[in-house]
């Protein structure tokens, strides 16, 4: 069986940094444990270690959720997989490591799609761009990805490079002409808030054959609006809760026809 990212059986809900409001983030104890509660993506975050080679980080610096301090781009990856990254979460998880990308891709492959997200760190001039496409071809988990970044350079530069790879480009703001701007950049996914969107724009999306993504919800009564909506993906923190509602929806959708029939 493949995993291929599929967006045709309705909404994909991503477990945001793994399921990390049960396990700390971007750790192989949350991602485990996004598998488990039957997550359809984790998404994560990548940045490149001191000597190049690519970790699975959230913030800049280690200090927040490790027992270290410094940047990510200051540490040799030796000394990032000595930190112990489980700890600040709950004594049930010291020892976590931060992982590597590479070893995340291999756990992943064939088990669940992955949302890979660049740190916007332009200045800092690293390959990471490089880096990352040639792993995932070296991987064959070009199909199993998609690639995503604030920076959207970063995003066009991974899909000039390849273009079989999804990507998405990330904004926190109003954009001006979203769907024209995600278009020239080569994003096949637009991620807003979802208080951004309307049912209108996403249908405007769609016609356009532009994906669109919610960002980061949490609350199942919003999941249950937006969902309405004709939305193709959406992060959270807490995908269990998420799903309840989608099967709740689905099957109350297959009782309904069956009345009907």
């Amino acid at each position: 069986m493949t995993y291929h990212l599929d967006f045709t059986r309705g909404p994909l809900i991503g477990a945001h940094r793994g399921a990390s409001a049960e396990a700390p983030e971007n750790t192989m104890a949350a991602f485990i444990r996004a598998v488990e509660v039957k997550a359809d993506m984790i998404e994560l975050d990548v940045q490149m270690s001191k000597d190049g080679e690519l970790v699975v980080f959230h913030d800049h610096d280690v200090k927040r959720t490790t027992n270290g301090s410094g940047y990510v781009k200051d540490l040799t990856v030796k000394e990032l997989l000595n930190l112990d990254a489980g700890r600040w979460f709950s004594d049930q998880f010291a020892g976590e490591k931060i992982p590597l990308l590479e070893e995340v891709l291999v756990w992943a492959k064939d088990r669940i799609p992955l949302s890979i997200e660049i740190k916007p760190i332009p200045s800092w001039n690293q390959p990471i761009e490089e880096r990352l496409v040639e792993l995932l071809v070296r991987k064959d988990m070009v199909k199993q990805v998609q690639v995503m970044s604030f920076d959207h350079q970063a995003v066009y530069k991974v899909k000039c490079m390849n273009s079989e790879v999804m990507t998405s480009i990330i904004s926190a703001s109003r954009m001006w002409n979203p769907i024209g701007y995600a278009k020239r950049v080569g994003a096949t996914i637009l991620n807003q808030p979802w208080y951004f969107l309307t049912p209108e724009f996403i249908e405007q999306a769609h016609d356009e054959g532009l994906l669109i993504s919610g960002s980061l919800i949490d609350d199942p009564d919003i999941w249950k609006e937006v969902h309405a909506w004709g939305i193709d993906l959406v992060d959270t923190n807490y995908p269990e809760r998420l799903l309840a509602v989608t099967k709740k929806r689905v099957d109350l959708d297959h009782f309904q026809g069956e009345e009907q029939q």
